[in-house]
């Protein structure tokens, strides 16, 4: 979607763009939610990093953020563990609240390097940086593919 969205970032104001992310991409964290879900997030926040590189020099900052639990439909379902939903209210933070912390962030984006990854408003390492490239060849692939099928050929 970033990519599809490139000419107006570049005509934007503040040509920021911050991925939602989560803590479920490490792996020692709710094992539940590390399965498809956690994964994904581990591919975005990935691909943030490796493609940052290439669009800051077009003025565009890429920021992988994760707001914190957040009180969603997916975090009341079977893909929580059972322990975690009756107590999830007392530690979840409601939507808007996240909303919030992703809006502080995109209020001073030059405080974090881009291609970062934000946790609770902090710098944090990135688990398995060392994929980045990869994961990036990958969506890369991926984007021609779509590219292909959703412009048909004159």
């Amino acid at each position: 979607m970033t990519m599809e969205f490139l000419p107006l970032l570049r005509a934007g104001e503040v040509p920021l763009v911050l991925q939602t992310s989560s803590s479920a991409e490490r792996p020692k964290s709710f094992k539940k939610l590390t399965g498809p879900y956690g994964r994904s997030k581990l591919a975005l926040t990935l691909w943030t990093a490796a493609v940052a590189s290439e669009l800051l020099p077009q003025g565009i900052h890429l920021l992988s953020v994760d707001p914190g639990p957040t009180k969603t439909p997916m975090s009341a379902s079977s893909g929580m563990p059972a322990w975690l939903l009756p107590i999830r209210h007392l530690f979840f933070r409601s939507p808007e609240r996240a909303a919030n912390k992703m809006l502080e962030i995109a209020a001073q984006p030059s405080v974090f390097p881009s291609g970062s990854f934000v946790l609770n408003g902090k710098l944090k390492d990135m688990p398995f940086a060392n994929c980045a490239e990869a994961v990036l060849s990958i969506v890369r692939q991926a984007y021609v593919q779509f590219r292909e099928m959703a412009v048909p050929t004159r």
